[in-house]
């Protein structure tokens, strides 16, 4: 990525010595976009995308006619399906941790409790954001935002954003 169209101060982060915090995202991000690649879960990339013929007289963007683009639309509704799931195990009162019993995906080599609970699909969530940030910017190191965006909150003041509930 061209990085004079990065903010200056996320240029600067991106330069610097990573901290070990950074180093370890850096490492997770690249392991776990590998790992969704190697599933199929991504059967192109941004650069790879198929070329999609656009009907000069269709009422559709380019964009609304680009795979990528809805490709990227459904890892973003995967991020909200895995949030929502978490919502529901906090409400249904479970454990924050727990194994069902054969219940695990079709296709397993052995059978394997799966893990589930809230953390879990925190987890999930924080796996498919991390995945997603890879393929849309894979030469940006997504912890040197992360560590920019904290810089920047750690200025906010408590509560910020209006919100009081």
């Amino acid at each position: 990525m061209d990085l004079p169209s990065i903010p200056k101060s996320l240029q600067d982060m991106h330069r610097a010595q990573p901290t070990a915090a950074q180093r370890d995202l850096r490492a997770w991000t690249s392991e776990i976009h590998s790992w969704s690649k190697s599933k199929e879960w991504w059967p192109f990339e941004n650069d790879e995308r198929r070329a999609v013929k656009l009907d000069r007289e269709s009422q559709y963007t380019e964009q609304e006619l680009d795979p990528f683009y809805y490709l990227v639309m459904e890892k973003l509704a995967l991020i909200d399906t895995e949030t929502s799931e978490a919502k529901e195990e906090w409400r249904r009162g479970t454990p924050l941790l727990y194994e069902v019993e054969g219940k695990g995906d079709r296709g397993l080599m052995e059978p394997t409790p799966k893990p589930e609970g809230i953390l879990v699909e925190l987890a999930d969530a924080v796996i498919r954001c991390l995945d997603l940030a890879q393929a849309l910017a894979p030469d940006i190191d997504f912890g040197a935002i992360v560590a920019w965006k904290m810089a920047y909150n750690h200025k906010r003041p408590a509560r910020h954003g209006g919100l009081r509930g």
